[in-house]
């Protein structure tokens, strides 16, 4: 039987001081071993989804409904032990994510060594290093070792996706993990991400990309879930205008 690791239920993202209600009581599962895409433009509140089901939601946000992790009430108080090695995330701005101050390696370093205490320092560096090889950096020891400015941005998303795979978590979530690459990268980053065979809520406005990695697929807009399908069916046969209207804007070749 396969396992429902996430459960929302009748989600609602408040903003007070706006009197702005940016997620309006949604509801979706995400099942062990599949690729959920949630997708929609910008502002329709799939971030912020993301965002707090690994417990990271605006300080001056409100909450109302439930969001389980096997079957575990995540809130009112979130259990920090979940982030990053249960449910971890790979974000967009690579640059942004990463200290700049600081080498790749040594940050990737700081995620095994939160969680991994029975691991020596050495055996730490080791499974850094062999992360880097397995998400497909060429040269790990040199990654290891240079600054974020200094290797690409397809280098930086790989280091990221290392960061957030390491400590085997049962939940990926992808918040715009492609959109600042070029399409060659891109797709190289999405083969890989499908090389993972992990659990992933993928998060992204391009349902170019939704085709090329997703197994099932929710579209939102203005905060609310307007068709939920799987991946064929939705691009065969959308229920909703608005995903008509989205399927109409991808470029064609």
């Amino acid at each position: 039987m396969i396992e429902k690791l996430i459960e929302v239920k009748d989600l609602e993202i408040y903003f007070k001081e706006n009197d702005f209600t940016a997620v309006k009581s949604i509801s979706f599962d995400l099942y062990e071993g599949e690729i959920l895409a949630l997708v929609g433009e910008s502002g329709s509140g799939k971030s912020l989804t993301a965002s707090s089901i690994i417990g990271l939601a605006p300080l001056n946000s409100q909450l109302k409904g439930q969001i389980y992790y096997k079957g575990e009430e995540l809130y009112p108080n979130y259990p920090v032990k979940l982030r990053g090695h249960h449910i971890a995330m790979i974000p967009q701005d690579t640059l942004s994510a990463l200290n700049p101050v600081f080498k790749v390696g040594e940050q990737v370093y700081e995620a095994v060594d939160i969680w991994r205490k029975d691991l020596s320092k050495t055996e730490k560096k080791n499974l850094v290093l062999k992360t880097f090889a397995d998400v497909g950096i060429a040269d790990p020891e040199t990654c290891y070792e240079a600054y974020p400015h200094e290797i690409s941005g397809g280098m930086r998303q790989r280091a990221m996706i290392a960061m957030a795979v390491i400590n085997e978590p049962d939940v990926i979530i992808a918040d715009e993990a492609t959109t600042a690459l070029d399409v060659t990268v891109q797709a190289l980053i999405l083969k890989l991400l499908k090389k993972l065979n992990k659990t992933i809520l993928f998060i992204t406005h391009d349902l170019g990309v939704v085709a090329e990695i997703a197994d099932r697929v929710i579209v939102m807009k203005r905060g609310e879930i307007l068709e939920e399908n799987d991946v064929f069916g939705l691009f065969e046969n959308p229920s909703h205008e608005y995903t008509r209207e989205l399927l109409a804007s991808i470029p064609r070749v």
